[in-house]
């Protein structure tokens, strides 16, 4: 995958009855590809299936598409070996196959559209979509996009392209009755929340801090707090019931969910969400939030974002009323 700025993370974790894993999956890769990039979809639609063998470069040109490219790509976990990847066209042949390798459900897909340079190389996606699936939380799956977050900061398009995506989310997020949701910056490409990524491997065991685990969990501890959150049902009641919340004056939008969760938006704008309002949201959202104390970052990657965190333990933190 070819980042073109640092990413943010729109994330829903989904507990799926058995059987369904594959139409899921493969509903939010093909929907929200055919909802954002129809126009791509439509100018890949006719091409084979399989990649153009590149020896030099596996990742690299595909030869066949012009200035335009796009992929499915799936990935099997494999004892005592590296997890073994296999991909192809996002066309209407490679999304069948895609259908078919869906129901032995693997560990991972991607589906990722984007520009190829002069050369016919991949230099950056425009769209990339993924689901992932981990042993530790056999009945959930993790549906993931990832955006560029100058894009979300365009002073001029950012608002626009922030409700865009917020309107997806929500029409997953209703359908599905989501654990857990979020918009939130990337820290890593395992899908950890900000919290789960600064509590320390020294003071807390992987079951604290892994989505592998953490999702498994996520309808008894909210995993994190972020511009966009999203609260289960079963976690409403903690953090004040919908009356509660809308009280509370932290967020910009409180909205039921038609599988009884709430919709979190914190600000307006995501450039907005940062100092005060992360506090409020926090101490709004602590009594649901998996105890533990995150610790801040003393020095970060160049171009990283802080975390958008309180460093208290939230379960210091006394419940409102």
């Amino acid at each position: 995958m070819v980042v073109a700025g640092l990413p943010l993370d729109l994330q829903l974790n989904v507990d799926v009855p058995a059987g369904n894993f594959a139409d899921v999956a493969f509903d939010w890769l093909d929907g929200v590809s055919q909802r954002l990039a129809a126009e791509h979809r439509k100018e890949l639609a006719s091409l084979p299936a399989r990649v153009a063998a590149n020896k030099a470069d596996p990742h690299g040109s595909l030869g066949e598409t012009a200035l335009l490219y796009g992929t499915v790509e799936v990935s099997r976990e494999r004892v005592d070996a590296p997890a073994k990847a296999t991909e192809r066209i996002c066309s209407d042949a490679g999304l069948r196959w895609l259908k078919e390798e869906l129901q032995d459900f693997p560990s991972s897909v991607d589906l990722e559209i984007g520009q190829l340079d002069e050369a016919g190389f991949r230099s950056g996606w425009s769209l990339f979509l993924t689901v992932r699936r981990a042993a530790q939380s056999p009945n959930w799956l993790r549906l993931h996009a990832v955006v560029d977050e100058d894009r979300f900061n365009d002073r001029v398009a950012g608002p626009g392209l922030q409700r865009e995506w917020l309107d997806v989310m929500w029409s997953y997020a209703d359908r599905l009755d989501p654990g857990f949701g979020q918009v939130a910056y990337a820290y890593s490409t395992s899908g950890q929340t900000a919290l789960e990524d600064r509590l320390r491997p020294q003071e807390y065991e992987r079951e604290y801090r892994e989505p592998e685990y953490t999702v498994n969990e996520c309808r008894k501890f909210l995993r994190g707090y972020s511009w966009l959150t999203i609260v289960p049902k079963e976690l409403v009641s903690k953090v004040g019931g919908l009356d509660g919340l809308r009280q509370s004056k932290a967020f910009e939008e409180v909205e039921e969910l038609s599988g009884g969760g709430v919709w979190l938006l914190a600000t307006a704008d995501y450039r907005d969400y940062a100092g005060p309002v992360v506090e409020e949201v926090f101490r709004v959202l602590a009594p649901a939030l998996r105890p533990g104390t995150p610790r801040p970052v003393v020095r970060y990657y160049p171009g990283e974002r802080p975390h958008p965190l309180v460093f208290e333990d939230a379960a210091s933190v006394a419940p409102r009323g």
